[in-house]
């Protein structure tokens, strides 16, 4: 599984994507991953992203072979 990078998560890792050998069940169950693994992306963690859909926790994510992670955005 692949999780793409973006903007301050792209910064915080220094790189813009982290190749997991493993699958997840559902969203949950990759934040529950981050949140010990990658703490700093988890901490940061605002929008999951898989075939152009903004995923809940519930959602499944076996399909996806690549995940958008997004932190939250503000603007003026």
């Amino acid at each position: 599984m692949k999780l793409k990078l973006y903007a301050k998560l792209h910064d915080i890792f220094g790189k813009n994507e982290i190749i997991l050998d493993m699958n997840f069940k559902n969203v949950e169950e990759l934040k529950k991953f981050l949140k010990i693994y990658y703490k700093d992306i988890y901490d940061n963690l605002a929008f999951v992203v898989c075939n152009g859909k903004y995923l809940d926790d519930d959602n499944s994510i076996q399909d996806c072979d690549e995940i958008l992670l997004f932190p939250s955005f503000s603007g003026g």
